[in-house]
């Protein structure tokens, strides 16, 4: 089973605008893991 897909339960309460992306294509694009692994890194410093 892809990754993207075990992690979308965790985004859907984290990240409300991209668990609505991925209801509606089914997993998130590299493009969006990798923006918000840097999003959360900035916020966490």
């Amino acid at each position: 089973m892809p990754e993207t897909i075990l992690l979308t339960g965790y985004f859907r309460v984290k990240y409300p605008k991209e668990a609505a992306d991925v209801s509606v294509n089914g997993t998130l694009s590299v493009e969006q893991l990798c923006e918000i692994k840097t999003t959360e890194n900035l916020q966490k410093s």
